[in-house]
């Protein structure tokens, strides 16, 4: 059993949580997650919720997530020296690149991953080489980790929704207007985290213009560990047969984002 060592609110419904799990932590990589158990009583709600690793350090983890339902509302209920039953780390993360420029897209409580990760290649960068930031949300108060990038230096572009605060509409149009502006030989390498229809749009970008990109799958997940399969993810396949002909053909097959993710590269995916 782990014991809570903050639980503050960012922002309305926004909550930044800190865990004390030294032998979790000395395991753990920037873009896994864990299980938490957030049950009130013996058995309810049975099922753990899965939620993205933000920082590692030596004393344990620290987490940021979203109050969206009974789950999380029993977790914003807990406080300092409050037990909290976490198992993992699980999943596979972002790759650390030191050799490229990296722009890292993230909607909403999709920022979580890429703290851990910009803090391990911050100070790492190869020289001429460095790391971009888009924000997008429906709203400002939609963005409540901001002051936390201050540490690293990052000033990130924004997008809202509503344009309440940077440029008025989707990050990725932000990203592509951005993209038109930059100069290079070579392109960015993309990494994105948040809603769904936000990472197919990038993947859809990176497509076009020939870019590399690696995505965050966001799915339901029950068990953590592939065998549920409730967090599935198509994917393209290409039979045996087509790779003896030398045919471009591919059929569908199936990942876990637990265990296989919740990484993937963008072009795997069968959008």
């Amino acid at each position: 059993m782990n014991t809570i060592i903050f639980n503050k609110e960012l922002s309305p419904g926004y909550f930044h949580m800190g865990i004390s799990a030294p032998e979790l932590a000395g395991k753990a990589k920037p873009g896994q997650f864990v299980m938490i158990s957030v049950r009130d009583g013996r058995y309810d709600p049975i099922l753990r919720r899965p939620m993205g690793i933000m920082f590692i350090e030596k004393w344990g983890i620290e987490i940021l997530y979203q109050l969206v339902g009974r789950g999380t509302y029993i977790i914003s209920r807990m406080g300092p020296g409050d037990p909290i039953d976490v198992i993992g780390p699980f999943g596979n993360g972002f790759q650390l690149r030191h050799d490229r420029d990296i722009w890292i897209i993230a909607g909403g409580c999709g920022l979580a991953p890429f703290f851990e990760l910009v803090k391990q290649l911050s100070h790492k960068m190869e020289k001429g080489k460095k790391i971009t930031m888009f924000l997008g949300a429906r709203t400002y108060p939609d963005l409540p980790a901001l002051g936390l990038l201050e540490r690293f230096g990052i000033k990130p572009g924004i997008a809202t929704e509503d344009g309440s605060a940077g440029f008025h509409g989707l990050v990725t149009e932000l990203v592509e207007n951005s993209l038109s502006e930059s100069h290079g030989k070579d392109g960015p390498l993309l990494l994105a985290s948040g809603p769904f229809g936000m990472l197919r749009a990038l993947a859809d970008l990176a497509v076009r213009r020939g870019l590399e990109c690696f995505v965050s799958i966001d799915r339901r997940m029950a068990c953590g560990f592939g065998v549920c399969l409730g967090c599935v993810v198509p994917v393209k396949q290409v039979s045996e047969d087509a790779q003896e002909s030398g045919e471009s053909g591919a059929g569908i097959s199936y990942k876990c984002a637990c265990t296989d993710g919740p990484v993937f590269n963008a072009r795997e995916i069968v959008w």
